[in-house]
């Protein structure tokens, strides 16, 4: 009996030492984070890429959570060009940021990469070739 007894006692002292390590932790790495990306014809050879990263946790202020958003644009063989937004979610969690691009002979390439803490999100859309 005495050997049920310290092994209850073992075991419930393992529980409360995984359930102390639980917790709220980084408020950005325990929410989650959507990324939605739209590429736009502006007409006359011009396209507008707009992306929009929304974080949420539940039951934690959104307000300021920073956000990253990083934008690349390049063609098959080309090297990319890299835009960085740092930006602070509003009361929503959600920050948007956009770009311009002027389309050319090729197809480009635009991908998009929303982050906050621990969490990433990407997409890639295509601006046509002229």
């Amino acid at each position: 009996m005495r050997k049920r007894s310290t092994f209850k006692l073992i075991i419930g002292l393992f529980c409360l030492l995984a359930m102390a390590g639980c917790g709220e932790g980084d408020s950005k790495t325990n929410g989650t984070l959507s990324l939605a990306v739209e590429s736009i014809d502006l007409t006359g050879g011009l396209y507008r890429v707009v992306a929009t990263a929304v974080y949420a946790n539940a039951g934690l202020a959104t307000n300021g959570v920073p956000i990253s958003i990083v934008i690349s644009a390049h063609t098959l063989d080309g090297a990319p060009i890299v835009l960085e937004d740092p930006l602070d979610a509003d009361s929503t969690g959600t920050v948007t940021s956009s770009r311009s691009i002027r389309q050319i002979n090729e197809v480009i390439y635009v991908d998009v990469t929303a982050s906050t803490g621990g969490l990433s999100q990407s997409e890639t859309v295509v601006v046509p070739a002229l």
